[in-house]
């Protein structure tokens, strides 16, 4: 079923320390996609990508113009359009996959 391979996605595209007890944050994700279907699947606008970010959309249009933001944007006439949550998501897990494997700076002389 689609909707059971998209909460495995979303489950399996946030970081460690998100995943509480699996199962049951698996249920939680299920329970709140079955009242918001399409939430973590269908795209989001800038605003709405930045919003997820923690920034503001101005600052997520820095980060696209130097290649630093998600991606999978398109422009169309109203802005840009993301992907999708699960999208966005994934990109912030991987980033924060990448910040674990890099060798600490602090302390370096």
């Amino acid at each position: 079923m689609q909707h059971d391979d998209d909460l495995r996605a979303i489950v399996s595209a946030l970081p460690p320390e998100l995943k509480l007890d699996g199962a049951k944050f698996e249920e939680v994700l299920r329970k709140f996609a079955e009242r918001r279907p399409g939430y973590f699947t269908q795209p989001i606008s800038n605003a709405e990508c930045a919003a997820l970010l923690g920034k503001t959309p101005n600052a997520l249009a820095m980060m696209r113009q130097r290649g630093e933001g998600p991606p999978g944007f398109t422009k169309i006439a109203g802005g840009y359009v993301y992907q999708s949550r699960l999208h966005v998501l994934r990109w912030v897990n991987d980033q924060i996959a990448r910040a674990a494997l890099e060798p600490s700076k602090r302390g370096a002389a």
